[in-house]
């Protein structure tokens, strides 16, 4: 059932992704109102802009508001006080939106509201401490120990997600980010490497894992959640979904969309990146793999048969030839050239290092 609200943007054009993530949740701008005054210390938004929403919630069936735009817990209060709807922030939709399948970005939300339940619950007990005695301060207790609760299971959360990038998939030859603002068309990079279809809408909410090969290199690619913005990959973001540092700081080649959000994201160097404008990601994302090619001569034996069909499965062999014995040029990830080197021995084969042009 969608839900009709107004949204506050700092210009004519909204942060990209806030519309799709409303999309997403059902919430229905009927008016969008461009808030671009100095933020205010009381209500975020100026007075002035403060005074048309009033109006727009009297003119419209808005049952909420929506601020393009990082409040604090008192802001949040005062406002909500004011206008007397529910207020989201820029943060407080998106982390929304993750925390449906999101168990840290769930955490994060909770300690947001309860925060703003607390600094709501203080402000009327200061309020009522002048005029007549009150009963709040066992709620307010109870609001200060469910957030110190909340802050250490988030915590907690955090170190799990982060572990799991870390350790997972260890057995592959690379690791590959692919990632995408918020507003993109199509998550072409992902499709590119995994063979799935490129759609648009929101990505996963939480690092998403699948290993594919790529020429002669098996590889895990991991696409994170769309980043909202356009200023690189704000701190809010990483607090829900840490795993995408844990994924950046592991990724051997990142893969997406080319211009100053990419660099802003990766800050590292151009070689390890691949945009979505390439015409073969696959092979775009291979050509920055270190590989290895070998020149592999066999006894013409069974257990050289065997071995020769598992380099087909294993690297990319770029030429065969039988005669007494059996000669085969291949590529390979540099990361299994001990392994193939040791089964090569093991059946009586010698191996040299090939030095064709174009070798590594």
């Amino acid at each position: 059932m969608n839900e009709s609200v107004v949204l506050v943007v700092p210009s004519e054009t909204p942060t990209p992704g806030i519309k799709r993530t409303l999309d997403h949740l059902d919430r229905q701008p009927v008016e969008t109102l461009v808030h671009d005054r100095p933020e205010d210390g009381h209500y975020y938004l100026s007075p002035a802009t403060v005074k048309r929403l009033e109006a727009l919630l009297r003119e419209t069936e808005a049952t909420g508001v929506i601020v393009d735009g990082e409040m604090h817990p008192g802001q949040t209060v005062d406002l909500e006080d004011r206008l007397g709807v529910e207020t989201r922030d820029r943060r407080g939709l998106v982390w929304e939106h993750l925390a449906e399948a999101n168990p840290v970005a769930e955490t994060r939300l909770a300690l947001r509201r309860r925060r703003i339940e607390r600094r709501a619950v203080a402000t009327r007990q200061r309020q009522q401490s002048t005029s007549a005695p009150t009963r709040t301060s066992g709620r307010l207790d109870d609001l200060t120990r469910q957030c110190q609760d909340l802050r250490q299971e988030l915590e907690e959360r955090q170190r799990a997600a982060r572990t799991r990038i870390r350790t997972a998939h260890t057995d592959v030859d690379a690791y590959v980010v692919a990632i995408r603002q918020a507003d993109a068309e199509a998550a072409t990079g992902w499709a590119a490497l995994t063979d799935e279809p490129a759609t648009s809408g929101l990505r996963p909410r939480r690092p998403q894992t699948t290993v594919t090969t790529v020429q002669a290199h098996t590889i895990a690619v991991t696409m994170i959640p769309d980043i909202p913005g356009d200023r690189g990959l704000p701190e809010w973001v990483t607090a829900a979904v840490p795993g995408i540092e844990s994924a950046l700081d592991r990724a051997d080649v990142v893969v997406g969309a080319p211009g100053t959000f990419l660099k802003r994201i990766t800050d590292s160097d151009t070689s390890t990146v691949v945009t979505d404008e390439t015409a073969s990601i696959p092979a775009a994302v291979a050509e920055r793999l270190p590989t290895v090619q070998l020149a592999i001569e066999l006894p013409y034996a069974d257990d050289a048969h065997t071995l020769v069909s598992w380099l087909h499965d294993h690297t990319v062999v770029r030429e065969t030839a039988y005669t007494d014995t059996i000669t085969v040029h291949c590529t390979a990830p540099e990361g299994a050239r001990n392994d193939i080197i040791r089964r090569v021995e093991s059946v009586d084969g010698t191996w040299q290092r090939h030095t064709a042009a174009g070798a590594r």
